[in-house]
């Protein structure tokens, strides 16, 4: 039995390979999405831009990062809120003020079905 477009000419669709294409362009698309996501947030950070940079976490997102170079403690912050709270902060506004400047390498991002990991 042949297919209509067989019979054109042309062979059938590979359904499957096809499900497989969408399925890995999907990927690929939530991959670009998380990065460009993480590269907003130097130059929002950088510029004292406290919502926007917040904006880029959920309201129940959370932050975890070193306090400083020299130390292995490490701050969490619990939703957008606790962000924003942290670059309007006197501590972020005097960094700001001595020139800082996030400079972004390329992260690491694990996306599993609807969820997502990334390492910046």
């Amino acid at each position: 039995m042949t297919s209509e477009a067989e019979g054109q000419g042309r062979p059938a669709p590979d359904v499957d390979a096809i499900a497989d294409l969408i399925r890995r362009v999907r990927h690929l698309e939530d991959r670009a999405a998380i990065a460009q996501l993480i590269s907003s947030y130097g130059p929002s950070v950088d510029s004292g831009s406290a919502e926007p940079t917040a904006a880029l976490w959920s309201s129940d997102g959370m932050y975890a990062f070193s306090a400083s170079e020299m130390s292995d403690e490490v701050v969490v912050l619990d939703g957008a809120a606790a962000i924003a709270a942290m670059v309007d902060g006197p501590g972020h506004q005097e960094i700001i003020r001595g020139g800082a400047a996030h400079v972004l390498s390329a992260p690491h991002i694990v996306v599993n079905g609807d969820s997502a990991v990334a390492i910046a």
